[in-house]
């Protein structure tokens, strides 16, 4: 059995097979079947989880709290129990008892307080005989067939640049940025928000005001907009303004400036129309009408950052990374870029941030040099498509992995019996 646990969704099915048998969300806010009472219990401080909706003082304690870090690790070893026991029953069908379990574990963004519960859970409660642990971008950068490459990992919660050489992950020069799949979803919020309007749903073209967007925006509507609706624009901002000798160099991305010059630029219908349900008891329904451009610069804020906050981008976090590795690794790494994770999906992103980072890499003098290597890991001729879903290829990975009878991490159960469960989990480190 094959398991992926990440910040946002779990994936499960066995080895040997090209995709996931089953995926389910983890403790989500978008749609999920959790209740509100359940997940602001658990709490969002160990990265799994979204802030709930409201919340209180009673249920923000101190940072030393122990006694309140003791019910939370306790919760989400109840919690990840519910889920992979419902997994093991009602997808796999498999007895726990009779198979081993490999696990596709990053160890510099899944919290120790997730790695113990996840270990009690299989061992402890479901007593697997084995669990295996494989790290996310060696196994990943497996599916493209190599064994040296930069793995972008662009998650819900964080975004991780690992350098691989060798099939050895060197962590030490590992680059980690808050934005990811989650400042996506609050940034497609704020923009329809500032920038999208009502309309009633009949003859009657009547706008509403923002309050009215706001509260029509559930997080299901952002989720299915994020999902389906967006895509990466061919073309970074910084680029075409360039081009077009405007000085937009330190412009808000998402300001009215920057948006003056998308209505003009953007190629498209200036406006597209969306229809939506309000969710109240009469049933009524309005149209959402919103700019073309927001669904193409929303993802902006992962590829140049976010100035403001001080958090860099996936292209500044990708040359810090190069920055950091040995100059003898630098031509290699470059030459087989992998973006993976939720936000890959995005039609368009990978090439976007392969488009970025050659961009980045020859306007520095100090670069310039790397910027004709750079090449994505997964390049295959236009007629063979995409081979793989680029978020499931750390599953996928593991399953290959194990399917060839190669060795991760291993902890048997006699060893969880015996030893004390720090000096296990040592051995991810």
């Amino acid at each position: 059995v094959v398991l992926d646990v990440g910040t946002y969704t779990l994936r499960a099915g066995f080895s040997g097979d090209a995709q996931p048998l089953h995926r389910e969300e983890l403790y989500g806010v978008f749609g999920g079947r959790r209740s509100a009472d359940h997940r602001r219990a658990v709490g969002q401080r160990h990265g799994l989880l979204l802030p709930p909706a409201t919340t209180t003082a009673s249920v923000a304690p101190e940072e030393n709290d122990s006694q309140w870090q003791q019910q939370q690790e306790v919760e989400v070893e109840r919690a990840l129990l519910e889920h992979v026991r419902q997994v093991y029953r009602g997808h796999l069908l498999v007895d726990a008892k009779t198979k081993k379990v490999a696990v596709v574990v990053d160890s510099r963004t899944l919290p120790m307080l997730v790695r113990r519960a996840l270990v009690r859970v299989l061992l402890g409660n479901l007593r697997v005989p084995q669990v295996s642990f494989y790290p996310r971008p060696v196994v990943a950068l497996m599916t493209c067939g190599r064994s040296t490459g930069l793995v972008v990992d662009c998650g819900f919660r964080v975004t991780t640049v690992t350098p691989v050489y060798d099939s050895r992950p060197l962590m030490p020069y590992t680059v980690v940025t808050p934005l990811a799949g989650h400042a996506v979803h609050q940034c497609v919020r704020r923009l329809l928000v500032q920038f999208g309007r009502l309309r009633r749903d009949t003859a009657s073209t009547e706008e509403k005001g923002d309050d009215d967007v706001d509260a029509m925006l559930t997080d299901s509507v952002v989720a299915h907009v994020v999902a389906g609706l967006l895509y990466a624009a061919p073309t970074s901002v910084r680029r075409a303004t360039a081009d077009d000798g405007h000085s937009l160099a330190n412009a808000d991305l998402f300001g009215d400036e920057m948006a003056e010059w998308y209505a003009r630029n953007t190629s498209p219908p200036p406006t597209t129309e969306l229809e939506l349900a309000l969710a109240d008891a009469a049933g009524r329904r309005r149209v959402l009408a919103v700019p073309s451009w927001v669904l193409g610069r929303a993802t902006e804020i992962l590829l140049a950052g976010d100035k403001p906050s001080d958090h860099m981008g996936v292209v500044d976090a990708l040359v810090a990374c190069i920055a950091g590795v040995p100059v003898d690794t630098r031509r290699a790494l470059v030459g087989g870029l992998l973006v993976t994770g939720g936000v890959s999906q995005v039609p368009n992103f990978a090439s976007r941030v392969l488009e970025d980072l050659a961009l980045a890499l020859e306007g520095s003098s100090r670069w310039s040099a790397l910027a004709r290597d750079v090449a994505l890991a997964d390049c295959l001729p236009a007629a063979n498509g995409a081979v793989f879903n680029p978020a499931d290829r750390p599953w996928i990975g593991a399953s290959v992995a194990v399917a060839a009878r190669i060795g991760g991490v291993d902890i048997r159960r006699d060893e969880f019996d015996e030893i004390p469960l720090a000096a296990l989990l040592a051995r991810l480190d």
